[in-house]
């Protein structure tokens, strides 16, 4: 079993929508025995929120049920035992990377930008709490998403 962990700033936006879109992704393609997601922050701002209304309405838009998907989601923190339990960390961006720096002893054999894998290897998916844009990240994610989930059916990761 692979264990994907998603990792954004406050987990109600970014990681939360990339979690329900890979959670429905695998049941799409048949892989609960092959890959298992969940989704975190790297700051404590947001503990025990639930996910932002416009992160549900923008998946629910796209033919999601949002609310099965992330049913009792709750916005957490990593913790430093989990680098052990995980074997991928994509994150949505660099401050993620240097957060998790201080969380992690190391995040070089782990940690990854989740547009590491496609042609935008080091493009940040920019946080739509700040630009209320939310289909711009919707898009990216399931793109990016994508595409991780064949490279990992390949062998490549």
């Amino acid at each position: 079993m692979i264990k994907i962990m998603f990792v954004c700033h406050g987990n109600i936006c970014r990681s939360t929508m990339a979690e329900a879109i890979a959670k429905d992704m695998i049941i799409k393609r048949g892989l609960q025995d092959k890959i298992a997601v969940a989704s975190c922050a790297t700051s404590c701002e947001e503990l025990g929120n639930e996910p932002d209304a416009r992160t549900m309405k923008v998946l629910n838009r796209h033919g999601y049920d949002a609310s099965a998907l992330l049913k009792g989601k709750r916005a957490r923190q990593v913790k430093r035992h989990e680098y052990t339990d995980w074997d991928y960390f994509f994150v949505m961006d660099d401050n993620n990377i240097r957060n998790l720096s201080g969380i992690f002893e190391d995040t070089d054999q782990k940690v990854y930008k989740i547009a590491t894998y496609t042609k935008g290897l080091n493009k940040n998916v920019a946080d739509p709490w700040y630009s209320g844009d939310f289909e711009t990240t919707y898009q990216e994610l399931i793109e990016y998403i994508a595409i991780l989930f064949d490279k990992l059916i390949d062998g490549v990761l």
